[in-house]
């Protein structure tokens, strides 16, 4: 949910499609034993094509010192070192702004130079075929791409719909996912209306006031399986990440026809729990000025000063993505946010929640959900662990939590090989064959 770079948002540079960049992967589980694999070619489109890698933030607590050691804080000095954090942060951004080429969250023209093409992250490939289509819903146009290997259609896997984060977000950085492609299973990614390359809605409030709500997004989604004609035949896996998770989450307790299995990546089931349990678990490991800081900017809602931008990128560091140097990917993803839709919906800081989600809770009714569900968390996640066995545990037919290491909330970034093949052995488990 929480994009890291968001509240400093400017154009970047034209990364903006997955045609800048060849996608690629190494190895995967195909069957019941590891095989040496690629894929996420560039976009070889029967039709026109688009795409190519984005989310991150909670609220709560503080921290004081260890027993013995005085933590002092009187207001009028914290003030000055607020006013000296912001003054030092104003000079590193002036210090780079002469090697920027297009801003968001200080992206200078040496973050992008050095940024990680997918074929350097995950292996050359280009044998996969990449469809691309419009649905339309509500008047606004929705693109879709599905990543399919056509020589392994003989296995009959049922296909896994992606759901990207943010909201609005887009899809490229879970753009790795492609790689169930060569486990048989075919990957459908699509860009939700207001970002991306759908319909761009430059104020949602006025002109489609309905895509800062979640019950659109779950209709959006039904009109996508209903236009791909998913919802006969033999069914999809469906796949969410982060504010995904949600959507995915919302999405089955309408019970579609057709779902054979949830795939959670960077899962959370209660707002609340989420924000309490990121600043208890997570922001309690920054230093304790960093976090009384970011707690005196958060109470103050100072989030267009240089300090919280300087917070915001180097906790995104920590908590998104781990990543370094980031990938083009990233980039692709964050020039097609819609930071409108991002904030109406989740609040305008990165470390709460606020709009429409602040107060969400599906914990009560995944009760009743009865798919496989498989729940993804990172090492070192956003979400905590606390917060992602909450959803485990609200899943009657939940799988064991499984963590992914080194990795953050980003996961298909940072460790995409360990995230896939986890992926492909819960569906190489849960599905049997289907006959052709």
């Amino acid at each position: 949910l929480k994009s890291g770079l968001l509240s400093s948002l400017t154009p970047i540079m034209a990364l903006k499609s997955a045609h800048a960049g060849r996608l690629a992967c190494t190895r995967l589980l195909s069957c019941s034993a590891p095989r040496p694999y690629s894929c996420l070619g560039a976009h070889a489109s029967r039709s026109d094509g688009g795409g190519g890698c984005g989310s991150g933030g909670g609220s709560g607590g503080g921290s004081g010192g260890p027993q013995g050691m005085a933590v002092v804080a009187p207001s009028a000095a914290f003030s000055l070192a607020l006013a000296a954090a912001t003054y030092v942060a104003g000079q590193l951004h002036k210090s780079t702004s002469s090697r920027c080429e297009a801003g968001a969250g200080g992206s200078s023209s040496d973050d992008l130079e050095a940024a990680v093409a997918m074929d350097d992250l995950i292996g050359p490939m280009g044998h996969l075929t990449v469809t691309t289509g419009i649905v339309s819903v509500r008047g606004l146009d929705v693109r879709w791409w599905k990543y399919e290997n056509d020589s392994l259609h003989h296995l009959s896997r049922r296909p896994v719909v992606a759901l990207h984060g943010g909201p609005a977000f887009t899809h490229n950085y879970i753009l790795p996912l492609q790689l169930l492609a060569d486990s048989g299973h075919a990957v459908i990614f699509y860009d939700q209306a207001g970002c991306g390359e759908s319909t761009f809605v430059k104020d949602p409030s006025k002109e489609a006031p309905w895509l800062l709500t979640i019950p659109y997004y779950v209709e959006e989604l039904s009109r996508v399986t209903a236009a791909l004609g998913l919802d006969c035949g033999s069914g999809y896996h469906l796949y969410g990440s982060s504010w995904g998770t949600v959507l995915a989450q919302e999405f089955a307790a309408t019970k579609p026809f057709g779902l054979r299995s949830l795939i959670l990546d960077g899962a959370l089931c209660d707002a609340q729990v989420y924000i309490k349990t990121q600043w208890r678990d997570r922001i309690s490991t920054m230093p304790t000025y960093t976090q009384r800081l970011l707690r005196h900017l958060e109470d103050t809602k100072a989030y267009d000063t240089a300090a919280y931008r300087v917070l915001e990128a180097a906790l995104g560091l920590h908590f998104t993505t781990r990543l370094v140097p980031r990938p083009a990917c990233w980039y692709a993803a964050l020039n097609g946010v819609n930071q409108a839709i991002y904030v109406g919906m989740q609040g305008a800081s990165e470390f709460t929640l606020g709009g429409q989600l602040e107060h969400w809770s599906i914990t009560e009714r995944n009760t009743q959900l009865r798919v496989p569900t498989l729940v993804l968390a990172g090492e070192f996640d956003t979400m905590s662990q606390e917060c992602q066995q909450l959803v485990v545990d609200s899943i009657p037919t939940a799988w064991p939590l499984v963590t992914i290491p080194r990795a953050a909330h980003c996961k298909l970034i940072d460790e995409p090989q360990l995230c896939v093949e986890a992926i492909a052995r819960f569906l190489f488990a849960i599905e049997q064959p289907v006959p052709a």
